[in-house]
């Protein structure tokens, strides 16, 4: 994978969570990592503007390119929005000059030094920022794909005494995979999310005592049907429709106990 691809491939992972940090409520974080992500997308398209190096704090970069006047109108120009003013040197060997910013409060020679980079210096810059970038995105990405990978295989299937699983989740009872392990490990269902920086996700609700259940003759069969969870079965005989219902409940893990309001249509 090249750099291109690889920034491109974090970009997507970091919006994929910023995203769900969106969702739980954490919008400052989820606007940052947004920025983030964007900038990684965003292709360096050459000649820079006068700005700041705030690595060091001294100098001022410009970008020199083959309209010399126009770099050093926008320099003078960075120097009277502060105030100041510009007192260039003679030119360099390689064409380029230098310039002292004097502030409206200091002589001649005492300012802070401006020197334009060249093209090689602002690419090598560049280069150096962006794995700069890379490497801390990659390792916050791999945190948070580790807390995941803690929920997911912290709800793995039960294992009886005999060594064999018995078909639901260890920690939370569910039919497995439970929509915990589910979120974690596959879908990222951003509707039923907590905060994925934490490493327990919130314990199940509790299932209603009570489903309302609607019945209907459709073509020869009796069809029962609770609405709230989407759940159907279709019977020959009405009297079937309670105990077939049930057992689907049990199946969803959901509370095969409940007590039925029946409606017909």
């Amino acid at each position: 994978m090249n750099q291109h691809d690889e920034r491109s491939a974090i970009a997507d992972t970091l919006e994929t969570i910023s995203d769900a940090l969106a969702a739980a409520g954490h919008h400052r974080e989820a606007d940052e990592l947004h920025a983030l992500a964007h900038d990684l997308r965003t292709p360096h398209r050459g000649e820079w503007e006068a700005v700041f190096d705030h690595d060091d704090g001294r100098y001022l970069h410009l970008g020199y390119g083959p309209d010399e006047p126009t770099v050093q109108a926008r320099a003078t120009a960075w120097a009277l929005s502060f105030g100041g003013r510009l007192d260039w040197h003679d030119p360099w060997p390689d064409g380029t000059r230098q310039a002292d910013f004097i502030a409206p409060d200091q002589d001649p020679g005492t300012g802070i030094e401006v020197r334009p980079s060249s093209r090689h210096d602002r690419q090598r810059r560049f280069n150096e920022h962006q794995r700069e970038v890379v490497i801390r995105l990659r390792d916050e990405r791999d945190e948070v794909l580790m807390r995941l990978g803690r929920i997911g295989n912290g709800h793995g299937k039960h294992v009886t005494e005999h060594g064999t699983t018995s078909g639901y989740c260890h920690e939370c009872g569910h039919p497995w995979p439970c929509p915990t392990n589910t979120w974690a490990t596959t879908k990222r269902d951003l509707d039923l999310c907590w905060d994925p920086f934490d490493d327990e996700p919130p314990a199940p609700q509790p299932e209603p005592d009570e489903y309302v259940v609607t019945v209907q003759r459709i073509d020869g069969y009796w069809v029962g049907s609770i609405a709230a969870l989407g759940l159907a079965v279709q019977v020959d005989h009405h009297d079937d429709v309670d105990r077939t219902l049930r057992e689907a409940l049990d199946q969803d893990g959901r509370n095969a106990a409940a007590a039925f309001s029946v409606t017909y249509s």
